[in-house]
């Protein structure tokens, strides 16, 4: 992430010579959580879990975490998983999400003072074109990295009861009195 947000640099290093460049704690939690999650098949019930207990954090309060190390422990995986739904819904925008993320860190190294809502309004058409706010927008891209894929492994108990459902056969009486 860092140098993605130093790559402007390279040929001017004057440009980030005496200033702190900070990655947003948002980024680098939301990243890892990604991988993590990934890594292991990408299961729908992970992201179905937290947005059923409607606890998801929105994107306003992602972006005010300063310090998430001093959250509690439940605070703390909430606000990794919320980090994570939110890269994974920006590097999934179209036409190009991942290029948009790149310019998006682009700015935040380079620019003095960067606003974020600014430049997600910038990089990502579907901030621009929101009607009824983030918020709608957010509980949106929840709700489908709920649902389960088709290429998701079910669970045991899952494939154990369509098993069921697929092998067992029912006969059942045409008439009452038979």
């Amino acid at each position: 992430i860092l140098e993605q947000m130093l790559g402007g640099a390279v040929d001017n290093p004057s440009l980030v010579e005496d200033r702190p460049i900070k990655v947003p704690p948002w980024l680098t939690h939301g990243f890892d959580q990604l991988i993590v999650h990934r890594r292991a098949g990408s299961p729908s019930a992970f992201y179905e879990g937290f947005f059923a207990s409607g606890q998801m954090l929105n994107p306003e309060e992602i972006f005010a975490v300063e310090n998430p190390e001093n959250l509690d422990p439940l605070s703390y995986d909430l606000f990794r998983a919320s980090s994570a739904a939110f890269v994974k819904t920006l590097l999934e925008q179209e036409p190009e999400g991942d290029a948009s993320m790149r310019s998006l860190l682009h700015d935040l190294g380079m620019l003095e003072n960067p606003q974020l809502n600014v430049l997600l309004r910038q990089y990502f058409p579907e901030f621009r074109e929101m009607d009824q706010g983030i918020e709608k927008w957010w509980a949106l891209q929840l709700a489908m990295l709920g649902q389960q894929q088709r290429t998701e492994y079910l669970s045991r108990a899952e494939t154990e009861r369509l098993l069921d459902e697929a092998l067992v056969f029912r006969i059942l009486p045409s008439q009452e009195n038979e």
